[in-house]
């Protein structure tokens, strides 16, 4: 209130999605894995198929970790681009990062998950979740009144990629 702007930039992000799946406590969310990979036992199994699980189960399995990816859609990294998925698949390939595609994680326990697919479970060491992100609205909307031009950009608008917050950053800029 004190600064008084004519215009204010929310960028404020998003948060990480806990799915309603039993167990959840005793997994590790995707965005605490990055800097703290030696909390990472040998077998991982990842829950989420998108960008993120994918990454992350790249990252691992190059540091010697044997990760498998666990997507209940119908395909993995599905939202990519084609360029992009190609790229992901085949340095899945690369660094031999196992997934299964259609597969729920149904419960989460202490050295192991439960899978909806015949298989029935996997063992696991740890288990990270990937399931996605939403925007952070409540500290978004915390600017609504803080300038006669309040613009949102990012992830606070929606939960997306970095193509997406670049473009809405650029938009804001241009705006004002």
């Amino acid at each position: 209130d004190r600064l008084d702007p004519d215009a204010v930039i929310v960028a404020v992000g998003a948060e990480q999605i806990v799915p309603k799946i039993p167990g959840t406590e005793k997994a590790m969310m995707a965005f605490d894995v990055f800097g703290h990979e030696d909390r990472v036992g040998k077998r991982v199994v990842i829950v989420g198929g998108g960008a993120v699980g994918v990454e992350l189960g790249i990252h691992l399995n190059s540091l010697g970790h044997e990760c498998t990816i666990l997507e209940m859609g119908e395909y993995i990294v599905a939202k990519a681009q084609l360029t992009e998925r190609t790229a992901y698949l085949n340095a899945m390939r690369e660094y031999k990062v196992n997934y299964l595609e259609n597969a729920t994680c149904t419960e989460i326990m202490d050295k192991s998950v439960r899978v909806s697919k015949p298989e029935g479970s996997r063992e696991a060491d740890t288990v990270i979740i990937a399931v996605g992100t939403k925007p952070l609205e409540r500290e978004r909307d915390r600017f609504i009144d803080t300038a006669f031009d309040v613009i949102n950009v990012g992830d606070c608008v929606e939960a997306s990629t970095i193509v997406h917050a670049v473009h809405t950053g650029f938009d804001a800029g241009l705006t004002l």
